[in-house]
């Protein structure tokens, strides 16, 4: 996510910014997190509609076991619960991702392991 190592974050980030990257898929944390399109720790939008920056997702597939605080959710890139459809975008549930394109879109879903219910949705559209 936009937070973390300053240095690294530095040193990536022109280069996912020059060669116009729209997502970055992340796993270390245990939990699920996603990001508005961001650079320089800030969000440049609040949609995902020809983003102008990457949208970064922490999907800690494997579950909060050992009950770590989740990422306090908020910070400026950070995605509220009620911006995406009603659904919490920050859960420590075990999940999977389901990732489809089509055309100019890329269709993003996190689904609860257990349930088989949608944690997560978001569209990417060039």
């Amino acid at each position: 996510m936009p937070h973390g190592n300053g240095v690294l974050r530095s040193q990536i980030e022109a280069t996912l910014l020059t060669h116009r990257v729209d997502l970055v898929l992340q796993a270390h944390e245990h939990d699920y997190e996603r990001s508005w399109p961001t650079a320089n720790g800030q969000p440049t939008q609040a949609n995902y509609t020809a983003p102008a920056a990457p949208v970064y997702v922490v999907n800690g597939a494997g579950g909060n076991r050992e009950k770590n605080e989740l990422p306090p959710g908020d910070q400026p890139w950070s995605v509220p619960a009620d911006a995406s459809s009603g659904l919490h975008p920050q859960t420590a549930n075990v999940s999977f991702a389901i990732v489809r394109v089509a055309g100019e879109q890329l269709v993003y879903q996190q689904i609860d392991s257990e349930s088989g219910e949608r944690i997560d949705e978001f569209a990417i559209i060039k």
